[in-house]
Formats: C-alpha cells, structure tokens, sequence
C-alpha cells in the first residue's frame, strides 16, 4: 500500500503492530531464532566500530575534568561493580562521595588525604562488610586505615590503634 509521507507510512505501521501484536512479536521470535549468530556478528561489529570513538570520548571527558570528580567517579565505579559481583545493596551517589572528597579528611583517623600517596589516598570503606554499599553503611578512609580494618570490627581496630599510639 502506498503511502504519502514517512509519518503516514509510519501511522500505518503503529496500527498493524497494534492489530496484530501476537503475529508481530511470533515473527520476530522466529527470526531471531532463526538469525541468532549472524544477529550476533552485526551487534558485535557495531559495538567495534564505535569502541574507538566511544573511549576517546571518554578519555576526553576524564582528561578535562576535576581531579576529585575523577577520582569521586573511579571510587564510585568501583564500588558498585564490587557491589553487583557480591549481590549486595547500592546506593552511594556521586554527590555523597564528592562531597566527603571535598572534605578532604578521613572519616575514622581525621588524616588529611593526599590523591599522590599511595596509603593516604580516599577509599570508601563499609562499617558493617556484611552489608552493602550504602550511606548509612560507608564512609571515605585512607587506604591505609582501610587495610588495617579490612575484615575487621571497628572495635577491634580502635584497640589496635589505641595500642599502636
């Protein structure tokens, strides 16, 4: 059937998938069936060919930003990706962990951070590791003192730092 503009055309389409919805969505199923590898070599091929253009993109934009809005977005990436592999809660935000960056002292030892030394570099840390990322669970510490806790109650290290003084 011909049409007289794209939006008629368009128009036209809307209500035959309206119509016939079931048919519409069994023929795709069997298409897909049907076309699985060769749908799966053009997604791949597409993603190839904007990976290159997507990365400069992204390292344009880290390159031009504020240091701490790089490392407040390095903190929280890694964070949630910690929190996806272990099934746990997620619900830091940007602001959240900026906000304590900008701070610029640990919460547990009221240490300054230095973004250029290894130990004394912003890590977020969780109170309670049985629970999940979230504002009422973390707070930013220094690599250091992160390490010295790790599994550890927050009980058991302040006795250790209490000794160490």
């Amino acid at each position: 059937m011909p049409h007289k503009s794209p939006e008629a055309r368009a128009a036209y389409h809307r209500a035959y998938h309206a119509a016939n919805r079931d048919k519409v969505l069994a023929y795709k199923a069997a298409y897909r069936a049907v076309n699985r590898e060769a749908i799966a070599e053009d997604q791949h091929r597409r993603y190839m060919e904007d990976r290159d253009a997507r990365l400069e993109k992204a390292r344009a934009q880290i390159a031009n930003c504020d240091p701490l809005v790089r490392q407040g977005y390095c903190l929280k990436s890694g964070a949630k990706i910690r929190a996806a592999e272990r099934g746990m809660a997620f619900n830091l935000s940007r602001e959240w962990i900026l906000s304590r960056l900008r701070i610029g002292i640990c919460e547990a030892t009221g240490v300054q951070f230095d973004p250029d030394s290894t130990t004394l570099v912003a890590t977020i840390d969780r109170r309670n590791n049985a629970l999940g990322y979230t504002q009422a669970n973390c707070w930013l510490v220094t690599r250091t003192f992160n390490s010295a806790k790790a599994d550890r109650p927050l009980a058991e290290v302040a006795h250790l730092l209490r000794r160490a003084a």
